[in-house]
């Protein structure tokens, strides 16, 4: 177990600006994991809609904190569902990533919990999510390269919903690149 004095101490490194280091370090550690607090099924708010055309919500920015090497992965969520007589409040989805993110997670996983969570909350059709991150885990230690990981989940019927997603990003992407 690490204790975060005992870790400055060894390493020659415990003076005036590292005193308070580990409570710093305990209050951002409660911050990025405060999403335990959060029950993801209140965050949910319903309208009636006779839509059943794909709304998609993207480039939603996260960080989250990998459960492996307990460093970060950050980068942005794309959610696409298809409604089924509702509709949910937009920064309602933002709010579902941001508890399910501040959470110990894999991307993998996070992915599916916030598809799961909107398909079911929301009654949709279906629904798919699409993330892209950076895990610091691979930028700092280990093989120490950049890159890009790319996850998609399903929730429901999503077949129609991962085509609409993807060139709807793209588009986005070129958008904003230009």
């Amino acid at each position: 177990m690490c204790n975060y004095e005992d870790a400055l101490k060894a390493r020659g490194e415990w003076r005036e600006g590292t005193y308070e280091s580990p409570a710093r370090a305990k209050k951002a550690l409660a911050e990025m994991t405060a999403g335990y607090d959060t029950d993801v099924a209140d965050l949910f708010t319903l309208f009636d809609s006779p839509n059943n055309m794909p709304v998609i919500c993207a480039n939603i920015e996260f960080s989250s904190l990998c459960e492996h090497h307990l460093l970060p992965f950050l980068g942005s969520v794309s959610v696409a569902y298809t409604p089924n007589g509702k509709v949910v409040g937009l920064s309602k989805i933002g709010r579902v990533v941001e508890a399910l993110s501040k959470r110990f997670q894999i991307q993998e996983r996070l992915g599916q919990e916030i598809a799961d969570a909107i398909n079911c909350n929301v009654e949709a059709s279906g629904c798919t999510v699409l993330i892209d991150a950076i895990h610091t885990c691979m930028c700092c230690r280990g093989v120490s390269k950049r890159a890009i990981t790319r996850t998609i989940a399903n929730a429901g019927d999503a077949y129609d919903l991962r085509l609409s997603l993807l060139l709807s990003t793209h588009k986005l992407a070129t958008l904003t690149v230009s």
